[in-house]
C-alpha cells in the first residue's frame, strides 16, 4: 500500500531538487504564464463555488435542531413501548430480547475491532467526517446519477440513528450535510468510546436484535463481552443488510427444504435455519480485520476454514406476562403503516419500530386480555403425572439445558425450585414420571404453570379418536390412517422405523422407499426439470394415558383430554442420491448407503431403522384441541383482546385467530339471513318447509342434512318453520333453500361487504356454491378475526369498522407519526341489521346457543349470536355480542380429528370469558331502531292469524317484528278443520259411524309431502316432525258400507278394538272401557273419551280426570272386553 504525504493548506512546501540553472527559462515562461492564468481562474471559480456551497449549507442547516448534550445519553438508550388503552405498558419492545444496552468497557475488544474495520477504519483518527469518502461518493453520484451512498462514518451513522432516523430512506446531499453537522457536534460532546458504545447499542443486526448484546444473545447465546473475533466478524457483516446477511433465518416449517441446514426445530410452527448468504460478508469482515491488523495471519487463515453453521447457538425466547399474539399484530400493523405513509423499506420501518423510541398506544385492554388468557391457562390440577405433565417437563428441561427425558428428577426439581420458588422439602420420591399419582405432583404442576409450561384442559373439548390395532388414529368413515402413534414411527432408541413392507432393495443394491407409506415425497421442479426430492417424516402423536382423563367410548374409540402432535421433518439424504422410479417410489442410490454405513440398520424383524441425526422431527408437541378467541369493540373497530392458541409461549408464533378455518353454520347470518331480510322478500316470519331436498343434483342423495338428524331417532326434518326458527335452531335445509333462492352471487357479495378476506370467488375450486355460502363448507375458510368483526357490523347497526390494533404512534419528541382510525363500510340498513340481531338473540334465549346467556332470561346484558359446527365436529364456533363487545371463539384441531362435542362448548366458553369481561358494566339492552314495527302472526303460515290459528295446540300465534311495510296482510289459510274417522285416521266418509267421526284441526301444507316418496338409507319413509298435523289426503278405507244402526247395541261392540291411537299420541276409546280410580272405585269410560299421554283422561263430555285420581288404566285386548260384555 503506497504511503501519501499529508498536505496542510496554507503551509509553505519544500520542493526537493529545485534547479538554479537558467537554461530553458524562456521556454518555461510561457508554460508558467498559462499555469498562472489557470490558477487565477481556479481561484475565482473556487471562491464563487465556495460561496455557493456556503449558502447551500447555510440553507440546509437553517432550521436544524441543535444538540442538547444532556439528552445524548438518553437518546442512546431510548426504546419503543406498546401501551394499552389506559396507558399501561404492554411491552417494552427492547426488553423482549431485542436490545440490551452494554457499556463500552464491557464489550469484547474483538467486537469493537471488527465493526471499526468493516464500517469505519479511520474512526479513531477522524473528527466525525471522512472528506475523502464523501468526495468519492459525490463524484460517483455526479458521474453516474446513482443515489448517494457509502460515505457515512460510525459517528454519522450514530447521528442519523439519534437525530435523523425519519430521514433514513433519503440518500441525498441534504441528509449528508445534516449528518455531517450532527457528526461534528457529537465529536465535540462525546468521546470516541461513547460514540462507538452508542453505535453498537443501536445498530440493527437482524432477527429482531438491536445492538450487539441482543444480537450476541440471539445468535450465540452469550454476552457481547464474550464474543470472539469470528463471532464478531459475523455480526459486523450483518450491518450492510440485516434482512439479507444474518447467519440464521426464521421460516415456517412448510417452507423448509432438504437443502436447508436446520439450527433449531423446537418451535411447533417455525424453524431456524442457517443462512449461507452470511458467508461472503463474513469473509469480507475477516479480510478487513486482517488488512487493518486487528487479527494475525494465523487467525485469519484459521477463520477462513471455520464452519459457520457450528457457531450458531440461538438464545431462548423470553416469556412475557401475556402471550405475544396481540403485540405481534400491533408491530405488524405499525410496520405496514410506516411503510405506506413514509415510503420506508421494511427494514427501515422495522428499525424505527424497535429503536426509534416510539410510544404506540394500542387498542388492547390489558385487564380484558389477562382475563381472556386466564381461561386458556387455568391451574386446577390433579395429582396424576400424565402425558401433559411429561411434555411440560421436557420443554422445561430443554429450555434450561437439562437432560430431556420428561421425568422430574433431582436436577429438574432443583432448577424448578430455583426459578419458581417451589417448596421441594415435601417431595418424597427421587423422580416423578408418568404414572405417578401423588399430591406432590399438584405442586409440581402449579410451578410448571407459573413458569408457563403447563395448562389445564377443563374448559376445553376433548379429541375423539378412533384407533387401529396398532394405536394409530384412523378415519371413522374410511378407516384411512390419519396420524401415526409416535412409538410406531420412533423407537425407544430414537430410530425412525421403516417396516419391511415399506421398502425393498433393487437388483443394483439401491434402497427403494415405497410411496404412500410413512413419508411424504415432495418433488421440486425448476424450469420443468426435477431438481430435488424432499423426504418428510409424517406427523405423529402422543396422548395422556391416565384412564381418568381418557374416556373409552367403544372398541378402539376414545375421548382424549390432551393429545400432542409432533411435526415430522426431513430424512437427510443429499439430493444427488435420490430419484423416482417408474412407480414414483423414491430410490436412494447404493453409493450413499456405502458412504454412510451408519445411516440405517436392519433389526431382527427386517425393519429398517434410520438412526437419530439422519432425520428430523419436532421435539415439542403441540397440544390438541386448539382454540382461539377474539374480542372487539365493534363501535370503533378496536381489537381489545386476542388469544391465538393454547399453551403457546414466545414471539412470532402461529396465530390461529388470523388463520382460516371452516365456519360451519356461523356463516349463515352473513351470507343467508342478512341478504334475505335485506331483499325485502323475506321476513322473520317467512315460512320454509324443512323437508328432504336433493340440492346436489342427484335425486338419490338427500342434501343437506340437519345437525339434529344424528340426535333424533324419529325426525330428520321439522317441517314448516319460520326464518326466526331457522336461525334459532340452525336448520341447514332452510338456509340452503333460501341461499338457492337468493342466488350464490348475492351471498358472496354480502360476505365481501362484511369483510371476509379469504373468499375464493372463481376457479375450479371456489366458494361459488350453496355448500360454501349456506353451510360454511368454504375453500379456505374464515379467520376468527374476520368472522368476529363481521358480526360486529350487525351489532353496529349495519356498519363494518375495520379492525385496528393501535390508535397512535408518537416519536420520542411526542410528535404523532401515525394516527389510526378504523375505516367504515356500510353493509346494510340498521333496521335490517336489527331483525337479524333479534333472530340471533332468540337463538341465545331459547335455541342452540342458550349456553351463551349472561343472565337467565338474557335481560340484564343482552346477548345475540350464532353457533357453528362443521361435519364430524371438526370445528366448533360461537360468535356473539352484547351492547358493548363482540367476541368469537373457535375450537378445533390442527389436524382433521373430531372433537367430542360441537358448538355448545364454544358457547359455554364464550359465556365464561364474557361474564368476567362484563362484570362491572351497567345492564344494557339492544336499542330498537325507529323503522321496526310489531305484528301478531301465525308461525305456521307466516300470515295474520285466523280463528283457527288459536286452536293449534302448539301455540302458533306469536308476536313478530318487521321492517316497516313488510308486515303480512293475508290471513292464515293453512289451518283447516276436517272430519276424521278415528278408527282409520283418515278422512271420514258417510259410511263412518258418527261415534267414530271427530272434527279436528289440521294443517294443509302449501306443497303436499309424501313420506313414501322420501326414503332414508334403510328404505324407511322419512316423517316430518309436524307430519301429525298434516291434513290427511286419503278417505277411510275401513267403513266402506253404510251403517244399519246409528247407535250400537251391547252386542255391536263385539270385535271392536278397545282404542285407537291418534296422530298426536292420545288413545281414542272406541267401546266402553273400565279403569280403576285412586279411591278404589271403577269408572267405565264412554266411547269418545281420550287417554292422554300424561296418564290423564279426557271424558267425552270434555271433563278431565287427572292422572293422580287414577290408580290403573288396564291395557285390554279386544277379546277381554268381548268376554266382559259391558253394556254401553
Amino acid at each position: 500500500m503506497e504511503s501519501t504525504k499529508k498536505v496542510v493548506p496554507g503551509q509553505s512546501q519544500q520542493h526537493p531538487g529545485k534547479s538554479s540553472n537558467p537554461k530553458g527559462k524562456k521556454k518555461k515562461s510561457s508554460l508558467i504564464n498559462v499555469l498562472k492564468i489557470a490558477l487565477i481562474v481556479m481561484i475565482v471559480v473556487g471562491v464563487i463555488g465556495a460561496a455557493g456551497v456556503y449558502l447551500y449549507i447555510t440553507s440546509v442547516l437553517k432550521d436544524i435542531e441543535p444538540i442538547d448534550p444532556d439528552k445524548i445519553t438518553n437518546s442512546l438508550t431510548e426504546n419503543s413501548v406498546i401501551v394499552d388503552s389506559e396507558g399501561r405498558i404492554l411491552e417494552h419492545i427492547q426488553n423482549q430480547g431485542l436490545r440490551t444496552v452494554i457499556k463500552y468497557n464491557d464489550m469484547s475488544k474483538d467486537l469493537i475491532n471488527a465493526f471499526v474495520a468493516v464500517e469505519d477504519k479511520t474512526f479513531f483518527e477522524h473528527n466525525g467526517f471522512n472528506f475523502v469518502r464523501l468526495f468519492g461518493a459525490v463524484k460517483d453520484t455526479v458521474l453516474t446519477g446513482k443515489r448517494l451512498g457509502g460515505t457515512s462514518t460510525i459517528t454519522q451513522q450514530l447521528a442519523r440513528n439519534i437525530y435523523l432516523y425519519e430521514m433514513r430512506s433519503k440518500r441525498d446531499i441534504d441528509r449528508k450535510v445534516k449528518e455531517a453537522y450532527y457528526a461534528l457536534e457529537l465529536e465535540k460532546y462525546l468521546t470516541k468510546e461513547q460514540i462507538i458504545e452508542g453505535y453498537l447499542n443501536l445498530v440493527y443486526l437482524g432477527s429482531s436484535a438491536n445492538g450487539v448484546e441482543a444480537a450476541s444473545q440471539a445468535y450465540f447465546s452469550k454476552s457481547a463481552s464474550d464474543v470472539n473475533y469470528i463471532e464478531a466478524a459475523l455480526l459486523a457483516g450483518i450491518v450492510k443488510s440485516p434482512s439479507i446477511y444474518p447467519p440464521m433465518l426464521t421460516v415456517e416449517k412448510v417452507d423448509v427444504t432438504a437443502d436447508d441446514y436446520v439450527i433449531d426445530d423446537s418451535d411447533p410452527l417455525y424453524t431456524l435455519i442457517y443462512n449461507p448468504k452470511c458467508e461472503d460478508r463474513y469473509l469480507t469482515s475477516i479480510y478487513l480485520m486482517h488488512e487493518n491488523n486487528k487479527i494475525t495471519d494465523a487467525e485469519y487463515e484459521y477463520a477462513k476454514t471455520v464452519d459457520l453453521k457450528t457457531m450458531i447457538h440461538p438464545g431462548k425466547t423470553s416469556q412475557d406476562e401475556i402471550t405475544s399474539f396481540f403485540a405481534d399484530m400491533v408491530k405488524d400493523e405499525v410496520t405496514e403503516d410506516l411503510i405506506e405513509k413514509y415510503g420506508y423499506t421494511k427494514e427501515e420501518a422495522t428499525n424505527l419500530l424497535y429503536t426509534g423510541g416510539l410510544t404506540i398506544e394500542s387498542t388492547i385492554d390489558f385487564d380484558m386480555q389477562k382475563t381472556l388468557e386466564s381461561h386458556y391457562a387455568i391451574d386446577n390440577f390433579t395429582a396424576y403425572y400424565g402425558e401433559s405433565t411429561s411434555v411440560a417437563v421436557k420443554a422445561f428441561q430443554k429450555d434450561n439445558g437439562l437432560s430431556v427425558d420428561g421425568a422430574a428428577g433431582p436436577n429438574t426439581l432443583a432448577k424448578i425450585k430455583e426459578l419458581s420458588g417451589m417448596d421441594t422439602s415435601v417431595f418424597t420420591l427421587d423422580a416423578y414420571k408418568k404414572g405417578v399419582n401423588s399430591d406432590e405432583v399438584i405442586l409440581l404442576k402449579q410451578a410448571l404453570y407459573d413458569l408457563g409450561y403447563l395448562i389445564n384442559s377443563e374448559d376445553f373439548p376433548k379429541v375423539t379418536v378412533l384407533l387401529d390395532n396398532q394405536g394409530n388414529i384412523i378415519s371413522e368413515e374410511s378407516k384411512r390412517l390419519i396420524i401415526y402413534k409416535q412409538s410406531n414411527l420412533i423407537d425407544s432408541s430414537d430410530n425412525f422405523i421403516i417396516p419391511s413392507s415399506d421398502y425393498q432393495f433393487d437388483e443394483n443394491g439401491n434402497l427403494v422407499l415405497l410411496k404412500n407409506k410413512r413419508m411424504y415425497f415432495y418433488p421440486h421442479y425448476q424450469d420443468d426439470q426435477l431438481v430435488s426430492i424432499q423426504l418428510v417424516v409424517k406427523e405423529t402423536f402422543t396422548y395422556g394415558d391416565n384412564e381418568a382423563d381418557n374416556e373409552s367410548l367403544a372398541s378402539g374409540k376414545y375421548n382424549v383430554t390432551e393429545l400432542y402432535t409432533f411435526e415430522g421433518k426431513d430424512v437427510l439424504v443429499p439430493n444427488e442420491y435420490k430419484s423416482f422410479d417408474a412407480d414414483n417410489n423414491v430410490v436412494i442410490d447404493k453409493s450413499f448407503l456405502v458412504d454412510q454405513p451408519d445411516f440405517f440398520t436392519i433389526d431382527a424383524n427386517q425393519n429398517l431403522l434410520v438412526s437419530k441425526g439422519n432425520y428430523v422431527i419436532a421435539d415439542k408437541g403441540v397440544i390438541q384441541p386448539q382454540s382461539a378467541m377474539v374480542i372487539i369493540d365493534y363501535h370503533t373497530g378496536e381489537l381489545k383482546a386476542l388469544v391465538g392458541g393454547r399453551n403457546i409461549t414466545g414471539q412470532r408464533v402461529f396465530n390461529r385467530a388470523i388463520n382460516p378455518r371452516q365456519p360451519g353454520s356461523s356463516i349463515k347470518p352473513l351470507s343467508v339471513f342478512t341478504p334475505a331480510i335485506d331483499s325485502g322478500r323475506y321476513t322473520a316470519a317467512t315460512v320454509t318447509d324443512d323437508r328432504p331436498v336433493y340440492l346436489l343434483g342427484d335425486p338419490s342423495v338427500r342434501w343437506p342434512l340437519n345437525w339434529y338428524e344424528a340426535y333424533s331417532q324419529y325426525y330428520k326434518h321439522w317441517g314448516l318453520v319460520t326464518l326466526r326458527e331457522s336461525v334459532q335452531w340452525s336448520i341447514n335445509v332452510t338456509a340452503a333453500l333460501i341461499a338457492q333462492d337468493l342466488g350464490v352471487d348475492t351471498s358472496l357479495e354480502y360476505l365481501q361487504k362484511f369483510g371476509i378476506s379469504t373468499l375464493v370467488t372463481s376457479g375450479s375450486t371456489s366458494d361459488a356454491n350453496i355448500a360454501a355460502v349456506a353451510l360454511g363448507g368454504m375453500t379456505k375458510g374464515v379467520t376468527p378475526l374476520d368472522l368476529t368483526n363481521a358480526y360486529g357490523a350487525i351489532a353496529n347497526k349495519g356498519v363494518l369498522n375495520d379492525v385496528i390494533t393501535y390508535k397512535t404512534v408518537k416519536n420520542s419528541k411526542g410528535e404523532i407519526l401515525l394516527q389510526n382510525e378504523s375505516k367504515q363500510t356500510y353493509v346494510v340498513d340498521e333496521n335490517v341489521a336489527y331483525i337479524v340481531q333479534d333472530m340471533m338473540k332468540t337463538s341465545v334465549e331459547a335455541g342452540v346457543a342458550t349456553p351463551a346467556k349472561l343472565s337467565a332470561n338474557n335481560d340484564i346484558i343482552s346477548v345475540a349470536g350464532k353457533t357453528g359446527t362443521t361435519s364430524s365436529n371438526i370445528d366448533a364456533w360461537f360468535i356473539g355480542y352484547t351492547p358493548y363487545y363482540v367476541g368469537g371463539v373457535w375450537f378445533g384441531n390442527d389436524v382433521n380429528i373430531p372433537l367430542d362435542q360441537g358448538s355448545r362448548i364454544a358457547a359455554q366458553f364464550w359465556k365464561t370469558v364474557m361474564s368476567e369481561v362484563h362484570a362491572d358494566l351497567e345492564p344494557k339492552q339492544f336499542e330498537v331502531p325507529s323503522g321496526i314495527v310489531t305484528a301478531t302472526i301465525d308461525i305456521i303460515s307466516g300470515k295474520l292469524p285466523s280463528e283457527l290459528s288459536a286452536l293449534d295446540p302448539r301455540g302458533t300465534v306469536r308476536s313478530e317484528i318487521f321492517l316497516r311495510g313488510t308486515e303480512p296482510t293475508e290471513v292464515d289459510d293453512v289451518h283447516v278443520m276436517a272430519d276424521i274417522c278415528t278408527e282409520s285416521g283418515k278422512l271420514a266418509t258417510a259410511n263412518c259411524p258418527t261415534t267414530l267421526v271427530e272434527s279436528r284441526l289440521f294443517v294443509k301444507r302449501p306443497v303436499p309431502y309424501n313420506p313414501e316418496e322420501n326414503l332414508d338409507s334403510r328404505g324407511n319413509p322419512i316423517l316430518l316432525k309436524d307430519s301429525q298435523y298434516d291434513l290427511p289426503t286419503e278417505e277411510c278405507d275401513i267403513h266402506t258400507e253404510a251403517q244399519t244402526t246409528e247407535e250400537p247395541t251391547t252386542e255391536s261392540y263385539t270385535g271392536v278394538k278397545p282404542t285407537v291411537r291418534l296422530v298426536d299420541g292420545t288413545l281414542f276409546v272406541q267401546r266402553p272401557y273400565p279403569i280403576l280410580l285412586s279411591d278404589g272405585s271403577t269408572l267405565v269410560l264412554s266411547v269418545g273419551s281420550k287417554i292422554n299421554l300424561d296418564g290423564s283422561v279426557t271424558l267425552s263430555s270434555g271433563d278431565i280426570i287427572t292422572a293422580e285420581s287414577i290408580s290403573d288404566i288396564p291395557n285390554y285386548s279386544t277379546e277381554e272386553l268381548d268376554a266382559m260384555n259391558i253394556a254401553p
